[in-house]
């Protein structure tokens, strides 16, 4: 059992200074920028009042297929969805929809209401589907880190009761990617809860690990073989609470918390094939 001492939290979750962040995002925005000047899509689309409740929806060739959204990480407090339309070009050449989401950051809002603004962004997008060319009935949800927890919580909707007259099964597969899914751990790390203001009661009530899954929802999993102990802790600790939904977890060993993302865009990997397998389809021409 790990002793999740501040010490080790903040070594193993306070892991890169604001330069780091600073240059990083800078590097996936022109990425992306880059992206979405090849694309066909709709930017901006607004899903809610807020200011940051807006997507960004890539369009496949073929209509009516199925549609993946994206939650960008960035520990609930920083980064945007201008800086992940890159993984969209490989999902758009297999006949998938791209959707990248965007919601208020901490200190803005509190976690709990960025789950509920990821819940109207899924809500809009299933409502809208027809509208926008994808099919209601093949909506899934992934997302990254931060975003792989908020995508957890998403799963775990009980759509007719959140809303009236959505049905139970919504959403039909779920993707974490390096996910954070015990907040007691991010609660440990001084530098991060500063921002966050978790207390004990509501990182057990925000933390996937401590609920039980939507048994319509099946889950899949993804963390870097590179990436540290805790980020693979975090990966197991759902895979074995939401073991009853799990259809697959994989490692990708040559990769860190950031490159696992090329992965998942790139047609080539076992990542990419996992997750078009979650959709029901299978990679063309790789």
């Amino acid at each position: 059992m790990v002793e999740l001492t501040p010490e080790f939290c903040d070594r193993h979750y306070n892991f890169m200074t604001p330069e780091m962040i600073g240059k990083l995002l800078a590097e996936l925005d022109q990425r992306s920028k880059d992206i979405r000047a090849t694309l066909r899509g709709d930017l901006n689309v607004r899903y809610g009042p807020g200011e940051m409740q807006t997507l960004d929806l890539f369009h496949p060739r073929q209509p009516n297929g199925a549609l993946l959204v994206f939650i960008h990480g960035g520990y609930w407090a920083f980064a945007d969805k201008d800086q992940f339309s890159y993984p969209a070009a490989g999902f758009l050449a297999a006949g998938v929809g791209f959707a990248a989401i965007n919601y208020a950051l901490v200190p803005q809002v509190r976690i709990d209401e960025q789950i509920e603004q990821c819940r109207t962004a899924i809500a809009f997008l299933y409502r809208n589907a027809p509208a926008f060319g994808f099919d209601p009935e093949r909506l899934y949800v992934s997302g990254h880190s931060a975003g792989g927890h908020l995508a957890s919580m998403v799963m775990l909707t009980d759509w007719p009761s959140w809303q009236p007259g959505l049905p139970l099964a919504l959403v039909k597969g779920g993707l974490t990617i390096s996910g954070l899914h015990d907040l007691e751990a991010i609660r440990r790390t001084a530098a991060l809860n500063a921002v966050l203001r978790l207390d004990e009661a509501s990182a057990a009530a925000l933390s996937p690990v401590r609920q039980s899954p939507a048994p319509a929802v099946p889950l899949y999993t993804a963390v870097g073989g590179r990436e540290n102990v805790e980020f693979r802790r975090q990966t197991t600790m759902l895979n074995e609470s939401w073991q009853s939904v799990l259809k697959r977890s994989l490692v990708m060993p040559d990769d860190d918390h950031f490159s696992i993302l090329d992965r998942f865009g790139d047609g080539r990997s076992e990542f990419f094939k996992m997750t078009i397998a979650m959709m029901g389809l299978a990679a063309r021409g790789h």
